[in-house]
């Protein structure tokens, strides 16, 4: 890789360059009198940033409901189009509009207004406020980053800077959730403050020095040449993609990473903080000229390298290694991007990171999109690619050019001392203050949850009497569109479930909000978790989720010629003096009939060669009785635990050398797209020599109270259950017991 030296020129005044220097420093002492006026503006541009990115990153999981929920491309996704309005710039009025003082408050307002989205009554309307606030939110970029002062362009773009820092730290703080999509009250409290905050900026923007307005501080008229300006485009577009898949939240490296038990995994809480000190220090890196060489580039290539190809602990390195190389390299992108005419780079650029957005969904989803077969599992081509990208890009060298590099030090020396000093005395500062608030934060979710962990083995009397659970979460999505994590966790409370199979649980993706479902669950319930395979294995998810410690797991992607990949792990838990083995699986679709005949024969042999007593919780997509069923059934040495429920389709409990005690079903209330089941076990005192029972009855009496099931789900109910809430239906609960004596 080469650097471009000298490509192009830009047009500037005449004036001396060392006038325009002293002339900026001068008006840096007007305007940053001291250090804690520097924090004063620092602050709400932080703040505004936080909103900026949290907007940019809703867009993608906002379109995504729509899809998931038919299972192919459903024209929805045309909305991402509305991220490509700096192309209006190119129109010289809206140019000068969008680049005049109140262009820049007015974008700030509508995308701060944008936020208020989250009390849409609807998905679809929830989606068309999303998008119009990225519209604004690139528009606002264009102003901000091409702005005449350059006072304000630096203090803007180090408040983005740190404001994307802040989104991950307040992510900590909410296990993984962004507090302005997680609750109405938390939604509201950021807008009024962000309101504030425009209020602030928009009073600064307006009382700036003239002088600072004037021709010779405008932005420059690029001539550079299509060669560089494309490059510089395409790099952008990769960063901004980059951030995005890999970087959204501090656990989605470890879920990329993670294996079986034991092995040397680097788990979300506490090794996220390690994620975010990374970042940090990339960006305080940034100033240092060899950011931009082709060696740092080749480490930064080393370490996607180590992610995706080496063993977990040394993956987990890599990804500490890629956060730092890519949070260096962004105010090189961002200086040489302001050399550049912003309606055809900066479109370009976001044109890039949407194709690239979309090749990450086509790797996965590709049995439900055209062209599949050709992306099947191509996660390290869009990896070369995005790092190829990045590298070139970085490597360009131009003319330097009044405010280009908005706080790099020491690659200008048309920067003067200010950038020195919004660099030392603001910027790393304030990154430094959240790295150890987030540290805080991480340690109180490390400390909450083992005091949890504790409390929630107290809860069952009965450590030899267990109720299991499966259920298709749906990313964590309910039938509306609307995030589920909270509701989710109080219904698998209301279940008091102490071993959760949950299927479709990968959230680590950007376009699903790169959340981490399991954790939250893990965390909030006080339970032991396992990931299942990870992130980066292409599937959708299979995690396990228990009240008692996990001995040992493995992840399994079983054979899946034709069809989607699927995951399934098996997990040995340690319930009081004996080992169970479970098996958690999401079957391939149902309309590839050589992937689920192969897969069955797959998870059979894996059961029949478990010693322990076990349960399988499956997604089976296929009915009772079929070819699949009995596979697992006979080859698999396991019984199912109702043979008369013929109405099942694709979720199944089966088991072996467990006494079954109860049998449910729980109407999924639109919170997921499948209902829940749940299978209540005892522990035989000799597995070697015991009786099931096999007496069925729905009178809740004939059974003890600590064999029931929840109350809160109701009483026995007929047929499906279409009301509000969660309620047993199907027949269901069923119970149990033992034959008579003699």
């Amino acid at each position: 890789m080469t650097s471009v030296r000298k490509r192009g020129k830009v047009v500037e005044g005449d004036q001396d360059e060392g006038a325009n220097v002293k002339e900026r420093t001068d008006d840096e002492k007007k305007v940053f009198p001291g250090d804690l006026n520097l924090w004063r503006h620092l602050i709400p541009e932080a703040v505004l940033g936080y909103i900026w990115w949290s907007t940019f990153f809703s867009l993608a999981p906002t379109i995504w409901f729509f899809p998931m929920n038919m299972l192919e491309i459903s024209g929805y996704e045309a909305f991402a189009v509305l991220l490509l309005s700096p192309i209006f710039t190119l129109i010289p009025f809206i140019d000068r509009c969008i680049s005049s003082r109140y262009g820049v408050i007015l974008t700030q307002i509508l995308t701060v207004f944008s936020v208020l989205c989250y009390h849409a009554p609807s998905a679809f309307s929830r989606l068309l406020i999303t998008s119009f606030g990225n519209f604004f939110a690139m528009l606002w970029l264009c102003g901000v980053w091409w702005f005449k002062s350059k006072i304000y362009r630096d203090v803007a773009f180090t408040g983005m800077v740190v404001g994307f820092i802040l989104k991950l730290v307040l992510r900590i703080a909410f296990v993984t959730l962004n507090p302005l999509w997680s609750s109405s009250s938390t939604n509201m409290v950021i807008f009024l403050i962000g309101m504030i905050c425009v209020i602030d900026r928009a009073a600064f923007i307006i009382l700036l020095n003239e002088k600072d307005d004037s021709p010779d501080n405008k932005a420059p008229i690029s001539t550079v040449p299509f060669s560089s300006w494309i490059t510089i485009a395409l790099g952008i577009g990769s960063w901004f993609f980059m951030v995005q898949w890999l970087f959204g939240e501090v656990s989605v490296i470890s879920r990329y990473t993670g294996s079986g038990s034991p092995s040397w995994n680097v788990l979300p809480v506490p090794g996220g903080i390690l994620i975010l000190t990374a970042m940090v220090i990339g960006f305080s890196l940034s100033h240092q000229t060899y950011v931009s060489s082709s060696l740092w580039w080749l480490f930064g290539c080393l370490s996607s390298l180590f992610l995706f190809h080496a063993p977990p602990l040394i993956a987990f390195i890599g990804g500490l290694g890629l956060a730092t190389y890519i949070t260096s390299v962004f105010p090189t992108l961002v200086s040489l991007i302001y050399q550049c005419k912003k309606g055809k780079t900066l479109t370009t650029g976001l044109l890039f990171s949407i194709v690239l957005l979309l090749a990450s969904v086509w790797v996965v989803a590709y049995n439900f999109v055209p062209g599949g077969t050709l992306t099947r599992e191509k996660n390290d081509i869009i990896m070369i690619v995005a790092m190829v990208a990045i590298g070139f890009s970085s490597a360009i060298k131009l003319e330097p050019t009044t405010g280009v590099d908005l706080y790099a030090e020491g690659k200008a020396k048309s920067l003067g001392e200010k950038g020195k000093s919004i660099f030392r005395k603001g910027v790393m500062p304030a990154l430094y203050t959240l790295l150890l608030v987030g540290t805080i934060f991480m340690a109180g979710r490390f400390y909450q949850r083992e005091v949890n962990r504790t409390n929630a083995k107290l809860q069952n009397k009965d450590p030899r009497t267990f109720t299991s659970m499966i259920w298709t979460v749906h990313f964590g999505y309910d039938n509306k569109g609307w995030h589920s994590f909270k509701r989710s966790v109080q219904l698998m409370k209301d279940t008091e479930a102490d071993v959760i199979g949950i299927l479709e649980s990968d959230c680590s993706r950007p376009y699903v909000g790169s959340t981490d479902f399991v954790s939250y669950v893990e965390e909030k319930l006080g339970f032991y978790a396992d990931y299942g395979p990870r992130t980066k294995d292409h599937t959708w998810g299979a995690a396990i989720i228990s009240r008692y410690p996990i001995v040992k797991s493995k992840h399994y992607l079983l054979p899946s010629p034709e069809g989607e990949l699927a995951p399934a792990l098996l997990a040995t838990i340690s319930f009081a003096d004996q080992h169970i083995d479970f098996v958690v699986v999401h079957m391939g679709n149902d309309r590839d009939d050589l992937d689920r005949k192969l897969q069955a024969e797959e998870l059979s042999k894996i059961m029949d060669e478990s010693k322990n007593p076990l349960v399988f919780l499956g997604y089976v997509t296929s009915a009772p009785g079929s070819r699949d069923h009995i596979q697992l059934m006979d080859s698999g040495r396991t019984k199912d635990i109702d043979y008369e429920d013929y109405a099942r389709w694709c979720e199944y409990i089966l088991y072996r050398d467990l006494i079954r005690l109860g049998y449910a079903r729980v109407s999924h209330g639109s919170l997921s797209d499948t209902e829940v089941q749940l299978g209540k076990f005892r522990i035989p005192k000799d597995i070697q020599n015991f009786t099931d029972y096999n007496i069925i009855t729905t009178t809740k009496e004939d059974v003890e109270e600590n064999s029931r099931f929840s109350e809160k789900f109701g009483d026995f109910h007929i047929g499906d259950f279409y009301g509000e809430g969660h309620h047993f239906h199907m027949s269901t609960p069923k119970y149990f017991l033992p034959l008579p004596a003699g």
